[in-house]
């Protein structure tokens, strides 16, 4: 095997005794660029014009390196290319360069969407009963984010994630389920009827029974539903009066123009006069957090997503809490 140049002899000479285990935390970034591009254009000049440095700086930042370590990561004749131990350490220093570009990169989102508004479009129970405490709870936990709450149907979210008039929102039984999504919340739908209505303080109601009162229904997030809920028991069903408004809604009931169906999660919007009973059969609800299918999501979505994903997933027709991981497909985006 041939001898080691001379120059290569002299810079492991130069490194013998010196005790690298704590010098080598002291590397700089500069240093790992110096020594990744000698060896990617095989010379310290071309290194130094695309680092838009001067020769001797690049030079004087490798043989710092090499000091650090206690061992040459280079042979300087008659090329420049590695040694056993720059062999070793190159890919290493590949990964911190690239992630700290990485980082760079990250870190210019996070200054252009400092100021962005984040859209969350949501059904009208949620809006009212849920929202509120992750908009309170997010602004806690990143208070440089706002949090824009649009109410909507079932039937408007899909598209208005798609065509990006919202960052995200808050989907019922979505199916397929869409990729990254968590579940956040899971109730039932129930009776809504004046407290002094006979099946008041009844632990369930069937749908049949219900439906010998004046059903009033609402246009919103739950009509189709609640339409289905009551033709699966009476194909011919028709609701006696059809409002929009969930206030509009809760006064009808409350004035005994009719009773009405909403889910559980809708309890804490009740007024005194009201009471929920639950139907027979059980009809749940999976309510999703999720951003766009079709194409990439905000970021910030994601780190609101995975806010929502550490605490547990409240069941609103029951006692238990739904694990962390809401038992559903985990998170990938």
């Amino acid at each position: 095997m041939p001898d080691e140049p001379r120059a290569s002899r002299r810079a492991s000479e130069r490194h013998q005794g010196a005790r690298p285990a704590g010098d080598a935390l002291k590397i700089t970034v500069a240093q790992l660029r110096a020594f990744v591009a000698a060896v990617d254009y095989r010379g310290f000049g071309r290194a130094a014009t695309a680092l838009r440095a001067t020769q001797p700086a690049v030079s004087h930042a490798v043989t710092s390196l090499e000091r650090l370590l206690g061992a040459p990561v280079l042979r300087r004749h008659p090329d420049v290319i590695p040694t056993l131990l720059g062999h070793q350490l190159l890919p290493h220093a590949r990964t911190i360069l690239t992630s700290l570009k990485a980082m760079a990169v990250v870190a210019e989102n996070h200054v252009d969407r400092h100021t962005e508004v984040v859209r969350l479009a949501a059904p009208a129970t949620a809006c009212q009963a849920m929202v509120p405490g992750w908009v309170a709870s997010w602004r806690e936990y990143l208070p440089e984010i706002t949090v824009k709450v649009f109410e909507a149907d079932d039937s408007e979210m899909m598209p208005w994630l798609e065509e990006d008039i919202v960052d995200a929102a808050v989907l019922i039984n979505p199916d397929p389920w869409p990729d990254g999504g968590v579940v956040v919340m899971r109730d039932a739908y129930e009776a809504v009827v004046h407290k002094d209505h006979p099946y008041a303080g009844e632990p369930a109601i069937s749908i049949h029974d219900l439906l010998d009162d004046p059903v009033v229904v609402s246009t919103g997030g739950c009509y189709g539903d609640v339409m289905r809920i009551c033709r699966e028991a009476d194909r011919n069903f028709r609701p006696a009066h059809r409002v929009r408004e969930l206030r509009a809604l809760l006064g009808m009931v409350a004035d005994h123009v009719g009773v009405t169906i909403l889910p559980s999660l809708g309890r804490p919007l009740l007024t005194p006069h009201l009471t929920m009973v639950p139907l027979e059969p059980v009809v749940r609800r999976t309510l999703v957090f999720t951003g766009p299918t079709g194409r990439p999501w905000n970021p910030v979505v994601t780190v609101l997503r995975d806010h929502l994903a550490r605490q547990p997933a409240p069941d609103w027709h029951g006692s238990d809490s739904m694990p962390a991981n809401r038992a559903e497909p985990e998170p990938s985006r």
